[in-house]
Formats: C-alpha cells, sequence, structure tokens
C-alpha cells in the first residue's frame, strides 16, 4: 500500500568559529554557507536488513500549488537526490487565493482560546502603545482573527 509523507524543510545556517573571519563579499558568503550546510548533512544511515523489500512499496504525494511550479521542482529534485527509489506523485492543494472554500469546510475566523493551552501570549498593542488584547483575554473569551486566504487554503488541502 502506498503512504502519504509530509516533507519538513531543513533551515540550514552556517556556523562560524569565532577564529574564523566573517566573509567579506556576497559570493565568498554564499560559499561559506554552501559548505556549512554540506557539512552539516549527515550521511545516510545503512539500510537494516530487509528494509528494501519493506521500502520498496512506498510511495509519497507532493502536496503544492499549481502556480508555485519552483517550490515543486526544489522538492522532486531533493526527492531524486535524497531517496530515488522513492515513486512520487503531485497532488494539487487549494490555492486559497484563487479557489472557492465553502466556510462549512473551512471556518473564515479563528478563536485563540484553545491555543493558549499551549501557547503563552503577551498583551498586543499598536503603534501608539494602546493595548489592543490582554494577554489574558487570548486564554478568555479568546480574541476572534480572520485566517487569510493562503491560510484557508492550507486548511482546506
Amino acid at each position: 500500500p502506498s503512504r502519504i509523507f509530509g516533507a519538513a524543510r531543513r533551515c540550514l545556517t552556517p556556523s562560524w568559529s569565532e577564529d574564523q573571519a566573517l566573509p567579506r563579499t556576497m559570493a565568498s558568503a554564499e560559499a561559506a554557507g554552501a559548505a556549512a550546510r554540506e557539512r552539516s548533512r549527515s550521511p545516510p544511515p545503512a539500510p537494516a536488513a530487509g528494509a528494501d523489500s519493506v521500502l520498496a512499496g512506498l510511495s509519497a504525494l507532493l502536496l503544492g500549488l499549481e502556480r508555485r511550479p519552483d517550490r515543486r521542482q526544489r522538492c522532486e529534485d531533493m526527492l531524486a537526490k535524497e531517496v530515488p527509489w522513492l515513486k512520487n506523485e503531485f497532488f494539487r492543494a487549494t490555492d486559497g487565493k484563487a479557489d472557492a472554500i465553502p466556510e462549512d469546510e473551512v471556518a473564515k475566523t479563528w478563536n485563540t482560546k484553545n491555543n493558549s493551552l499551549y501557547g503563552a501570549y503577551e498583551d498586543v498593542m499598536d503603534r501608539d502603545g494602546k493595548v489592543l488584547h490582554t494577554a489574558a483575554e487570548f486564554a478568555d473569551p479568546g480574541v476572534e482573527y480572520e485566517f487569510s486566504p493562503g491560510e484557508r487554503g492550507c486548511a482546506h488541502s
């Protein structure tokens, strides 16, 4: 049976020791960054006994926006390099900026009340320092926020 795997983007930044000088040009900065990323990559693990037969049937769905072929290509390139044996298929994501999304499938607003159980909110102020929402309000009764079209499309996908 085929399985769906999510991909996580790795954010790698160059690491500098104090005795190294920072690069002076953009080209040398890019080269140093590429070298640091290459140093930070772990070698691929050795396959477990019998892994070939277990992994042979796996496939992946690449979820993405049709209007962003660059993202799709980047993901396909990474998969081809890292797991060339993995079959993959493109699955069109809902584009919140272009597709109609019924409100009974994805709400237009969300409330912070449940999120406050898992994160610490702070007072939110406007540019003049006037308090718009207190930290306590985020927990009870909660603050209503409107989803952006992209957030609604992501949730719908």
